[in-house]
């Protein structure tokens, strides 16, 4: 009976081990697998955060050239104010994107914990969002106004009610689009998303290793 006690104990124990170490194997296999999926995620981020610093370096450097070089033939410089506004807002979308795409790369997802890692990266991304979303408004106002600009010139070749439609028709497109995109969800950061889901993910299989 005393053999049998301890024969059952060395089983339990051996029984033990194995599981532990078949829920360690499994966590390490868990968590690689998300760590992979938030890299490809990551460096997807970053460079798209980079090509769209590039693109708003360029929409800067063409406000300013218009601005610069009077492109237009307005009669007073006030009418130029849409265009400084844009160009204003695009240089501090660049500045914003450059500051997130350097704080992703600040991100070691393999020396750090992965769970920290990735709320660090959904934190600055929504951050930057919440911006992005309150800049952008100016820059749409502004374009929106900028078409109002050439009601004047409109004014001394057309009559009233022409001048009013021509310049007014470009602004009632630009609303169209931005309602259109609003409801395809083009403004959300599907990526961002994409590493809620992958935490979420990642948090939810940790739980249940820990139940068993």
């Amino acid at each position: 009976m005393t053999l049998n006690f301890e024969q059952l104990q060395t089983a339990w124990a051996d029984c033990n081990r194995k599981l532990t170490a078949q829920k360690a194997l499994s966590e390490k296999l868990i968590v690689t697998m998300a760590r992979e999926k938030s890299r490809s995620t990551l460096a997807a981020m970053r460079r798209h955060n980079i090509g769209m610093v590039g693109l708003f370096l360029f929409y800067t450097v063409f406000f300013v050239s218009c601005i610069v070089g009077d492109a237009f033939d307005y009669p007073h410089p006030v009418y130029y104010i849409p265009l400084v506004v844009q160009g204003i807002t695009c240089f501090i979308f660049a500045l914003l994107l450059l500051r997130v795409y350097r704080n992703i790369g600040s991100v070691q997802l393999s020396r750090e914990d992965l769970a920290s890692g990735l709320r660090k990266v959904i934190r600055v991304n929504e951050q930057h969002l919440v911006l992005s979303h309150r800049i952008w408004w100016c820059y749409f106002i502004a374009g929106t106004v900028f078409p109002l600009t050439f009601l004047p010139k409109a004014l001394s070749h057309r009559a009233m009610a022409e001048a009013i439609l021509y310049t007014a028709i470009p602004v009632v497109i630009a609303g169209l689009l931005v309602l259109l995109a609003k409801r395809m969800g083009l403004f959300k950061d599907r990526k961002n998303e994409l590493l809620k889901r992958n935490l979420l993910e990642l948090e939810a299989h940790l739980t249940e290793l820990e139940k068993l």
